[in-house]
């Protein structure tokens, strides 16, 4: 039903048709699966963000103890790959805050669409059983009517008067 990435995030959900638009069903579990994502991806980076500021609160008190850095005792080249490792890292987090903050809006965008178009599709289902309600309650009362027609023949035969074509009196009569 879903091609998942190495993430774990769906590609693509495909609805089974069902009755003038999607499977109700499967509509609400995607969109709880989305939700269930969204979360998921919410809890990972605040472990993330918090991982960091615990490194980064530990580094400074380290440093604060020794009264120098931890890039001082190390030579020049190995200071520069510690502060690209560190900018590469926040560059990483900010990624993934933009990320998840873009995968949140297109699974609002997809659901106020579903919401949309399920709205729209029960307004043509409550427009068409209302047409189709109406049709039967008239066939009804013309079906209804038909039951005094016999009873009604004579009275219409004797209400005509001998200039009435023979072909209407008939019609009448049957």
């Amino acid at each position: 039903m879903e091609d998942q990435t190495s993430t774990g995030v769906p590609q693509q959900d495909l609805f089974e048709p069902a009755m003038r638009g999607y499977n109700k069903r499967q509509v609400n579990e995607h969109v709880v699966r989305s939700r269930a994502q969204v979360r998921d991806l919410e809890k990972r980076l605040a472990e993330a963000v918090e991982s960091a500021e615990k490194a980064r609160r530990e580094l400074a008190s380290a440093q604060e103890e020794s009264g120098r850095t931890v890039h001082d005792e190390i030579s020049e080249r190995m200071s520069q790959i510690l502060r690209l490792a560190s900018e590469e890292a926040e560059q990483a987090r900010i990624k993934a805050e933009q990320e998840i903050a873009q995968m949140r809006e297109t699974a609002e965008q997809e659901i106020g669409t579903l919401v949309q178009d399920a709205r729209g599709e029960a307004e043509q289902i409550l427009s068409g059983s209302r047409t189709e309600a109406d049709n039967l309650l008239s066939g009804a009362r013309t079906e209804e009517h038909m039951v005094y027609l016999p009873d009604m023949s004579p009275c219409l035969l004797h209400l005509l008067n001998d200039d009435t074509p023979a072909v209407a009196r008939q019609a009448i009569k049957t």
